[in-house]
């Protein structure tokens, strides 16, 4: 059985000119099991999950206590007369 899912916050919105579908719920034994998506909404949430996991990443390395150096003078390593 397969209902729609009006009660999500993320579809049937209307987000600046665009309608988003809304996601339809699975549903077997009375238990909800899957949810079926527009192709588009499931793109876009991979997007957001690449791009919240690239943000993770970043704060980590971040955060790690590194050694950094300059643009110049990692230019300036690559030609051989790395400073220091």
């Amino acid at each position: 059985m397969i209902r729609e899912g009006r009660d999500f916050t993320f579809g049937g919105s209307y987000d600046g000119g665009m309608v988003y579908p809304v996601p339809k719920l699975v549903i077997e034994d009375g238990k909800p099991v899957a949810v079926q998506l527009d192709l588009a909404e499931y793109e876009a949430l991979l997007e957001r999950l690449e791009d919240q996991e690239d943000l993770e990443a970043i704060r980590a390395m971040t955060d790690a206590d590194w050694e950094t150096i300059s643009w110049e003078d990692y230019q300036a390593g690559a030609s051989g007369d790395v400073p220091g």
